[in-house]
Parts: structure tokens; C-alpha cells; sequence
């Protein structure tokens, strides 16, 4: 279409080659247990506009989002003391698991959902977000009235790939700056229930409507969940035998 046509000359000349902040030639991420390709997907988030980051099963796409995280606030003190993280995903599932994966990291980070903050009153949430470096909520919640007047320059969209281009689009509101878009286009799509939806296209992520377009994601290429024979066919199939064992 004429969209996919506009958009993969914008992406791919100014998203995916943009760099925004220029790390030192000596840059090295804190945490020197990440392997390799975790380092790299990071090193990309920190310095370019968007960052796609592929991530198959047990590659440790949850510990490279918190990582991600820990280097924007380190890299950025002063910024982020007038604005704030958004680390937002499709489901509630996996923004409580980011959520408390940054809490382990010691991360002030506020996790807004009704669900959670419905007993609290507003001048105690904003009081809250106020307070919070981080702000964890679904994509669609993300557009919610409480967090409309604060600006949230780098965002972080986990399960990118089970949401749609639609709900992807919500937490870039807010004046962000830097994108890193992580999922895995070879597993769940978007869940959508009407045929003709699907057939104009709402079933393709923002993700993969951009690797389609000819982006280039970061893999995160070695897995620790399984046994290695368990991992040889999927790694096959999926991802061109690219997928090393822990």
C-alpha cells in the first residue's frame, strides 16, 4: 500500500539510522553478566531513536527491558528528574512482571492500573507518579487522565508483537524520544476477533509490519529455559538455526 510505501522510506532512513545520543567510544553496559547480544540490543536503545529487539523464547527479553532501564537512568539523571520512563506491554500479566522485576532492581517505579489503584484517591496516585521514576502500565492505560501532564521521553513496549499498531501508537504520546519495541514476531499475534479487521491488515504489529519494511531487529540469541536438544527444532524452523544454548 502507499502507507507501507511512506512509512518504510521514513523508517528505515531516519528510525532505524538515527542516532539521538551518542555513547563514548568506551561505553560498556554496567552489568557484565549479559551476553552479547543482550549488550547490543542495549547499546542500540541507548543511542538510537528505535530499536527493535527480537527476543525467542527464555533469551531473557524481561532482564534486557530491565536493563535497558537501569542505563537510561544512569545515562540520564538530570533529564529524568522532569520526566519519566514508560514501560508499557499489550497484557496486565506481563506489566506486573516488569513491574516486579524492577522493584528487585530497586527501581522507584509506580504501577498504575485501576485494578491496583482503585481504592487509593487521586492526590495519593499522582502523589505516586510524582514520586516514581518509572511508570509501568498497559499501552492502553498509558493514556489514561493521571499521567496526561507528564512527558515520558523513552518508552519501553514489551509483547510488542501481541498488540496492535494501534495500541503500540498510544504510549508515543507523550513527547517520546527514544523507542525500543521488544517481542517475537514468530510467536503470538494480536488477538483479533473480526475477519475483516484481519483482512485489512490490523493482525500485523507495528513489530513486524517494520522488519517487514526491511528493519533489521537485534536477536537476543542465546536461550537458558530449555535443554539443548529440546531447542534444536524451533531455533531450526523459527530463526534459522541463529539460537545458542546457555
Amino acid at each position: 500500500s502507499s502507507y507501507d510505501r511512506t512509512l518504510s522510506l521514513e523508517a528505515i532512513d531516519t528510525l532505524c539510522n538515527d542516532t539521538v545520543n551518542q555513547l563514548p567510544t568506551d561505553f560498556k553496559v554496567k552489568n557484565y553478566l549479559l551476553n552479547e547480544s543482550q549488550q547490543e540490543a542495549i547499546i542500540s536503545s541507548l543511542s538510537k531513536r528505535l530499536t527493535i529487539i527480537q527476543g525467542p523464547p527464555g533469551t531473557g527479553k524481561t532482564s534486557t527491558c530491565v536493563e535497558i532501564v537501569l542505563e537510561w537512568l544512569r545515562l540520564h539523571p538530570y533529564e529524568l528528574l522532569m520526566s519519566k520512563i514508560l514501560v508499557t506491554a499489550e497484557s496486565n500479566c506481563a506489566v506486573d512482571i516488569l513491574y516486579r522485576e524492577l522493584q528487585i532492581a530497586n527501581v522507584s517505579a509506580f504501577r498504575y492500573s485501576f485494578k491496583e489503584n482503585m481504592n487509593m484517591d487521586y492526590a495519593s496516585i499522582k502523589s505516586k507518579i510524582n514520586n516514581a521514576r518509572v511508570i509501568c502500565a498497559t499501552c492502553v492505560g498509558s493514556a489514561n487522565d493521571y499521567l496526561k501532564s507528564f512527558q515520558f521521553p523513552f518508552v519501553i513496549i514489551d509483547e510488542s508483537t501481541q498488540a496492535t499498531e494501534l495500541s503500540t501508537l498510544i504510549p508515543l504520546l507523550r513527547n517520546c524520544t527514544q523507542l525500543t519495541l521488544i517481542g517475537d514476531h514468530k510467536q503470538l499475534p494480536p488477538t483479533i476477533l473480526s475477519p475483516i479487521a484481519n483482512k485489512q491488515g490490523l493482525g500485523v504489529s507495528l513489530f513486524e509490519r517494520l522488519i517487514n519494511l526491511g528493519i533489521k531487529p537485534k536477536l537476543l540469541n542465546r536461550q537458558y529455559r530449555m535443554h539443548s536438544s529440546l531447542y534444536e527444532f524451533p531455533s531450526k524452523v523459527f530463526y534459522d538455526g541463529n539460537i545458542l544454548n546457555g
